[in-house]
């Protein structure tokens, strides 16, 4: 399997993908016993609430733009990112 293969059969795994976002963002090696034990519904679970605090981070980000007219929320988001505008 070549390296572009490789690349196609990760993305054709949003599970397996999913996991390993979750083991990155915890500092946790993909391969290791923690990592293992963790079943798709955790994967998902877990998952979940990591959309859920974005979404609450989001929501925060709106609530201080209302209280700074100068806000731009573009460039916030660009930023957040790690876009530069």
């Amino acid at each position: 399997m070549n390296g572009e293969e490789m690349i196609e059969t990760l993305t054709a795994d949003p599970l397996g993908r999913l996991r390993w976002r979750i083991c990155r963002e915890f500092g946790i090696f993909p391969g290791s016993h923690a990592a293992r034990r963790m079943s798709d519904r955790k994967v998902l679970e877990y998952g979940a609430q990591m959309v859920l605090d974005r979404r609450e981070r989001r929501g925060l980000a709106q609530l201080e733009a209302g209280r700074n007219s100068g806000f731009d929320e573009t460039k916030f988001c660009e930023l957040a990112e790690g876009r530069t505008p």
